[in-house]
């Protein structure tokens, strides 16, 4: 695909519904000359002289989308979740690694000399703290929740001048995530208890995860998050159990191990003491899918897989496998799509 670059000049629209406000931001009418606003999630406008030469990353989901517009060659410094992700790291093989997502260390990111830091919302501030005294600006869009994922996506189109591919990538996304929408309407959504990544911690109904069960009428039982117990599972009795650890630890989960991690984690749950009696349990509802497909730019596929094990193929034939296969056709990557989600659909 010719990934055509282009800026596009920020329209910012501010919407307020149930007392939150959503900034919706249309970059695709920019040119690639001049100065350019890079609007965030929360509104607030980061301009630059030009667009950036020099970037550093610290979220890999922002990283993926870099990927995705073709534009990592602009990536000078990367966190260790980065460096360390078995996907992401080869596209930056030059980057420094600056450390910590969250606490990175401020003399390698001045080493690396860029005019854009890429960070998380919730550091964003530490973060431009310890930069004062310099030129380096940061920008929050870390791409991890459904909620921000096209604002954001475009955020990061307008900063690495590849506002057209942020088009086609919000374009792709939303066309997935409405097509489950409109498949899921005058359904009846079954209960489930997500499991995060550590055994009985509940994901709540603020978690970006849960935000994927919401688009397809699912009812979060612990809507609270927090740790919970067999017996509170129980008596929830849920009818479907799925656990969302990283891509690494469905791999391998223990060190050594020659079966595979989501094998050892579905067993580990079927196979949880004082759960037997649950209906999840009872009817074989229990599901691992992969972090990757529930938070950051994938999380149009954990939609559609949580739609497949609920209800069945969409109207349309289309699977999670087929939605992950054109996403790496669309957009020239080879991401893993046949071992998301386990047992295999």
């Amino acid at each position: 695909m010719d990934k055509n670059k282009g800026i596009a000049l920020a329209i910012v629209i501010v919407i307020v519904a149930a007392g939150a406000v959503y900034v919706l931001v249309d970059n695709t009418g920019n040119n690639n000359s001049g100065s350019i606003s890079v609007t965030q999630y929360d509104g607030k406008v980061v301009t630059f002289d030009s667009v950036p030469d020099r970037i550093v990353c610290l979220s890999t989901y922002a990283a993926e989308i870099i990927i995705l517009y073709g534009a990592e060659d602009r990536v000078v410094g990367i966190s260790s979740s980065v460096a360390t992700n078995a996907e992401l790291a080869p596209y930056f093989a030059d980057a420094v690694n600056v450390g910590s997502f969250s606490s990175p260390t401020t003399e390698l990111i001045i080493s690396a000399d860029p005019q854009a830091v890429i960070t998380y919302s919730s550091s964003n501030d530490a973060i431009i703290e310890s930069l004062s005294g310099t030129s380096i600006k940061c920008v929050a869009a870390e791409c991890s929740s459904m909620a921000k994922m096209t604002v954001e996506a475009t955020a990061i189109g307008v900063l690495v001048g590849q506002s057209e591919m942020a088009k086609t990538y919000c374009d792709f996304f939303e066309n997935i995530v409405d097509t489950v929408t409109d498949a899921v309407k005058g359904k009846t959504g079954p209960t489930v208890y997500m499991e995060s990544f550590s055994t009985w911690s509940a994901t709540g109904s603020s978690s970006a995860y849960s935000l994927v069960l919401d688009a397809v009428g699912g009812t979060n039982c612990f809507p609270g998050g927090g740790t919970v117990s067999a017996d509170s599972v129980t008596s929830m009795n849920p009818e479907y159990i799925i656990k969302t650890p990283t891509k690494v630890s469905m791999t391998n989960k223990g060190s050594g191990s020659t079966i595979a991690g989501a094998e050892i984690y579905y067993d580990e749950i079927m196979g949880q003491a004082g759960l037997a009696s649950v209906d999840a349990i009872i009817n074989d509802n229990v599901y691992i899918i992969c972090s990757q497909l529930v938070g950051g730019p994938r999380c149009f596929a954990g939609v559609v897989a949580m739609y497949n094990i609920f209800y069945g193929d969409l109207p349309s034939g289309t699977d999670v496998y087929d939605v992950l296969l054109d996403y790496n056709e669309t957009f020239d990557v080879d991401f893993s799509y046949a071992d998301m989600v386990y047992p295999l659909l």
